[in-house]
């Protein structure tokens, strides 16, 4: 509510956010063209992060009409992104690819549900329909069905998923709990070269 007040986003509709760097493989030309086709009235995206693609992304914005629609924040400092990230509904990662997708593990991690592209390292952390949900990488029409498919959930469903996910990244992903199995794999591989 807070966010949405500072930023002046109509209370009723959904925030969606994305964080990262505006750069061509982030794929957000096709995550904004995908909003053209969204239920105009159910959400409010905010694009959080900078790069030299910026411009052309706002004039994207302008000429499809959508800028009551998405804001950009710009570059804002580290400690500032889980405000937003905890401030929004769900977190939109439309990349074309990616690495290991650590800002997917930070927004599990303030429970804020996930819709990312099937690329990358994202697919060992998602689990689609159950820890998040899975869309097409520059695929304007699969992005914007599968943003309104969650759009369109009940609650409770969604929570269920938010949920399952905040459970996988605290026994998985936890920084004690990754260290205490890397341990036990460096114990065992010490043993078995002892044992040969």
């Amino acid at each position: 509510k807070q966010l949405k007040q500072e930023l002046n986003i109509d209370s009723e509709k959904k925030m969606l956010v994305f964080v990262g760097r505006l750069v061509p493989f982030k794929g957000v030309k096709y995550l904004i063209k995908a909003c053209e086709f969204l239920d105009q009235q159910s959400y409010h995206l905010l694009i959080v992060g900078d790069g030299y693609l910026r411009d052309e992304l706002e004039t994207l914005t302008k000429q499809l009409k959508l800028k009551d629609n998405i804001t950009f924040i710009g570059t804002v400092e580290f400690t500032r992104v889980p405000y937003y990230m905890c401030g929004a509904d769900f977190f939109v990662l439309p990349s074309l690819d990616e690495g290991f997708g650590r800002v997917i593990l930070e927004s599990m991690a303030v429970k804020t549900l996930v819709v990312a592209s099937r690329v990358g390292g994202i697919q060992d952390i998602i689990i689609d329909n159950k820890t998040g949900f899975f869309m097409e990488a520059a695929n304007t029409k699969n992005i914007s069905e599968t943003i309104q498919k969650v759009l369109d959930m009940q609650q409770k469903d969604l929570d269920i998923i938010v949920e399952t996910s905040h459970k996988l990244v605290n026994e998985k992903y936890e920084f004690n709990n990754s260290m205490n199995r890397f341990i036990e794999l460096y114990d065992r591989t010490i043993c078995e070269y002892e044992n040969s």
